[in-house]
């Protein structure tokens, strides 16, 4: 049993898979695997070329220290993933889509109370949970996948998402944050990379 729990203490100490805190691939990995989310579920648009653009544009916003949230914010370039499976209607503010749980989940995210979403530029309020609605979902998925392939809390991933998911808190004073806003950066490049290998969207981010 003692040799058990040294074995034990050893490794905890000295592997890094073992870590308390995600490293920096883990987190490549879950972003990464968010992308995939999106790629997957949702029917491409024909304007990609512009949400590459869009995504660019937020990759250099996020290099100015004083501005977190950008009008080229990946919220807002989730737009350019909604088209055939995934519609809003103007006239009733509902999100329509052939999945039974993301219409679900859509329409309780427009009867939410309004948020502060001044920073992002839709044509509506409504438009803007709807889209919202959907990246919540992404990061759920996410959430669920670093539960699965991490250990510890990840506490800096948990942070960026939180204040993602409400813009309302001040991000730029979060600590975490600031570290995984630095390693966005990084990530970009491995999402640029996963976009240059796709089918899909071959030749469209420059």
């Amino acid at each position: 049993m003692y040799l058990v729990l040294a074995a034990a203490t050893y490794l905890l100490l000295v592997s890094p898979t073992l870590s308390l805190m995600c490293t920096q691939k883990e987190e490549v990995n879950i972003l990464n695997e968010c992308v995939k989310i999106l790629k997957d579920e949702m029917v491409l648009s024909e304007n990609m070329a512009d949400y590459c653009k869009a995504y660019q544009d937020w990759v250099q916003c996020m290099e100015r220290p004083d501005n977190l949230w950008c009008d080229s914010s990946p919220l807002k370039g989730l737009r350019y993933f909604v088209s055939e499976r995934v519609e809003f209607d103007k006239k009733t503010g509902v999100c329509h889509d052939t999945d039974a749980s993301l219409l679900e989940a859509a329409s309780l995210e427009l009867k939410r109370p309004e948020t502060d979403l001044k920073s992002v530029t839709f044509e509506s309020a409504e438009e803007a949970r709807c889209v919202k609605s959907l990246n919540e979902r992404c990061v759920n998925k996410m959430r669920a996948y670093m539960r699965e392939h991490t250990t510890g809390d990840c506490g800096a991933i948990n942070e960026y998402f939180r204040c993602f998911l409400n813009n309302s808190i001040n991000c730029n004073s979060s600590k975490p944050l600031q570290k995984y806003k630095n390693m966005l950066l990084e990530i970009g490049k491995e999402v640029k990379m996963s976009f240059e290998t796709s089918s899909i969207l071959k030749n469209l981010c420059p």
